[in-house]
């Protein structure tokens, strides 16, 4: 039995107020599976989803475990890096850079005009001789910042961005606020990444709730911000990567 499973019965099975004894959500995922706990694997799978609190009394209770936003920010750039991203943003492997903007950028461009990471791809198709850019943005937010004023701060990117995703936490407690913030972006055409968090402060299961439209922005837009936002070393390789699709 995978770790991933244990998780999904332990998620389904906890209830989210209160808390029930260890024995009992033991019995409860045994009689699930039809067979006996792997207990290495369901310790694991308890120590992503739950707070045990084994040191007092024995029981378990669901909590939403939360990080600050500095912290979060290397393991999502980290993560909008690997081909798994990009694999789902159809995002060449080769011709995508990836920058967090949530600190540069010139002043003066409006506010909420600095999105936390900018990701540049150059797209080419197999039969058409062109080549184009798509500028993507992306909006982080933790459990505590997870709100519509986050949205509407997405919203803005897509003025400058062809694409705008929100990244927020999904919440097991508060699953109807995860969904109103999921359904508020649809309404923009605005795309939504969740991921969690687990008792260790480990970060991933990132997952794309929905993908928005393509906007159709003037490239003069598009190209001023860039030279506002970006390094001048990404500059730098994003013309040396459109150089090399047209060479």
């Amino acid at each position: 039995m995978s770790v991933e499973r244990y998780r999904r019965l332990i998620q389904q099975l906890l209830p989210t107020q209160g808390s029930i004894s260890l024995s009992e959500l033991e019995l409860r995922i045994a009689r699930e599976m039809g067979a006996p706990l792997a207990r290495d694997e369901f310790d694991e799978a308890l120590s992503q989803e739950a707070s045990a609190e084994l040191y007092r009394n024995g029981r378990v209770r669901m909590t939403e475990p939360n990080l600050p936003e500095a912290d979060l920010m290397k393991r999502v750039e980290n993560y909008l890096k690997s081909d798994e991203a990009k694999k789902a943003l159809r995002a060449s492997r080769d011709c995508t850079l990836v920058e967090d903007t949530s600190r540069t950028g010139a002043a003066g461009m409006g506010e909420y005009s600095r999105p936390d990471f900018l990701m540049a791809t150059i797209r080419q198709f197999r039969y058409d001789p062109s080549a184009y850019l798509d500028l993507i943005s992306f909006e982080l937010k933790n459990r505590d910042g997870a709100n519509l004023k986050g949205v509407h701060e997405t919203l803005a990117h897509a003025r400058f961005a062809h694409f705008s995703y929100y990244v927020i936490p999904r919440s097991r407690l508060r699953p109807k606020q995860t969904d109103d913030l999921i359904r508020a972006c649809s309404e923009y055409d605005l795309g939504v990444i969740t991921y969690s968090i687990g008792q260790d402060q480990s970060v991933g299961h990132f997952r794309f709730e929905q993908y928005p439209k393509r906007r159709p922005i003037d490239p003069h837009t598009v190209e001023h911000f860039i030279d506002n936002q970006l390094s001048q070393a990404s500059r730098g390789k994003l013309i040396e990567m459109a150089k090399g699709t047209h060479g």
